[in-house]
């Protein structure tokens, strides 16, 4: 790896328009201060099918708990929004709603994931859900245009 990493900064001081003391790649790069760097979306969805949702919100506690504050992972609230959403789409709805609650305990004032939830409720064919989801998320956030959309589109006006 040391020699990969060589190899790149070699190639990037041949680059045109890079001045002398650009940043250079190293460990850190990649690596985040972990000795794997594998993304938290790899770890918690391998959790969620090993074990279920229980499993994958308690790897993320974990994770959270020990690295938060740090570059290893990204704990902002966008994070679990999108490993829910692949959930969903991989048909564990149920799973996708028990991150998306647990982002909220996070995030309580999210617009975001009241707009995620919606989503993964309309997935699961669930209107009403979904449209009391959408009218928070604009509760929450009177500018969330996509939570607006939505409600037009399932014929619930916001």
């Amino acid at each position: 790896m040391l020699r990969m990493v060589a190899e790149i900064n070699r190639r990037l001081d041949t680059l045109p328009g890079r001045a002398a003391g650009d940043p250079v790649v190293t460990c850190r790069t990649c690596h985040r201060g972990l000795q794997e760097p594998i993304p938290l979306a790899t770890i918690i969805i391998a959790a969620d099918s090993e074990a279920g949702a229980d499993s994958a919100a308690r790897a993320y506690r974990n994770l959270r708990t020990q690295y938060y504050g740090r570059d290893a992972y990204d704990f902002g609230e966008s994070s679990l929004n999108m490993i829910a959403f692949r959930l969903a789409r991989a048909g564990k709805t149920e799973d996708a709603l028990a991150l998306l609650a647990l982002n909220e305990s996070f995030y309580p004032a999210s617009s975001m994931t009241a707009l995620a939830r919606g989503n993964v409720q309309l997935m699961k064919s669930d209107t009403n859900g979904a449209t009391a989801s959408f009218r928070q998320a604009i509760q929450r956030d009177s500018t969330n245009r996509e939570a607006r959309r939505s409600l037009q589109q399932i014929g619930r006006q916001p």
